[in-house]
C-alpha cells in the first residue's frame, strides 16, 4: 500500500500532506478485499484499525509518520546542533506497543566527526509512567525509552544512517527497533 507515497513536509520535518491519497485508498481496497477473503477472522482488527485511520487524513499522516523508514528519515530533518555543536530538544514520541501513550523525551543532537549524533531518553513524567504501568499491568514500573541515531550527509544527501529505538515496560514488554540505511552509489 505504501510502496509509493508522495508527501508534503514542512521545515521541521513534519508530514503535512499526502498528495496521492486516492492511490493509497485504491490500494487499500485491494488489500482489504484480499484480507477478507484470505484471513476473514484474523484480519478483523487490522481492517478496523486501518479503516479508522483512513476516516481522518491526520490519523493516516500519523500512521505513515511511524513507518520505520519514514520515521527514521524525518526524525533528524531540520534539527541541527546549535552553538558548541550541541542542541537539546524536548520531543514527544508514541509508545511502541500500541497503547496510544505519548512519551516525552529529551534529545541531544551533536556533531562528531562529520556525523549528526542523536541521543534521547524518556522524561520520567509521573502521569505517563502511571498510564504505561496501567497498560502493562506492572506495579512500580520503571519504564525505559531510548533513541540513538547516527546520520552522515554529503551536502543535503543522506548517505548513511543508523537508528535505534528501545522501549522496555517490565519483563513482558520489550521493543527494540533498529534500522541501518546506506545510499548505494552507482
Amino acid at each position: 500500500m505504501y510502496s509509493t507515497i508522495v508527501l508534503g513536509v514542512d521545515k521541521r520535518g513534519e508530514i503535512v500532506k499526502i498528495y496521492n491519497v486516492d492511490e493509497l485508498m485504491s490500494k487499500w481496497k485491494d488489500i482489504k478485499s484480499w484480507l477478507i477473503n484470505a484471513h476473514p477472522l484474523e484480519s478483523y482488527d487490522i481492517i478496523r484499525a486501518k479503516e479508522f485511520e483512513l476516516t481522518d487524513i491526520n490519523k493516516e499522516i500519523r500512521s505513515i509518520k511511524y513507518i520505520h523508514f519514514i520515521y527514521q528519515f524525518f526524525f533528524i530533518f531540520a534539527k541541527e546542533p546549535g552553538q558548541g555543536n550541541r542542541n537539546y530538544i524536548k520531543k514527544e514520541e508514541m509508545d511502541r506497543f500500541g497503547a496510544g501513550i505519548v512519551i516525552p523525551i529529551n534529545l541531544m543532537i551533536s556533531i562528531e566527526e562529520d556525523n549528526f549524533i542523536v541521543g534521547g531518553q524518556m522524561i520520567q513524567d509521573e502521569k505517563v509512567v502511571r498510564r504505561l504501568a496501567d497498560f502493562s499491568q506492572v506495579k512500580n514500573l520503571k519504564p525505559e525509552y531510548k533513541i540513538n541515531g547516527k546520520y552522515k550527509y554529503d551536502g543535503r544527501t543522506l548517505e548513511y544512517s543508523d537508528f535505534t529505538v528501545t522501549e522496555v515496560l517490565g519483563d513482558n514488554y520489550y521493543c527494540h527497533s533498529y534500522m541501518n540505511t546506506v545510499l548505494e552509489k552507482e
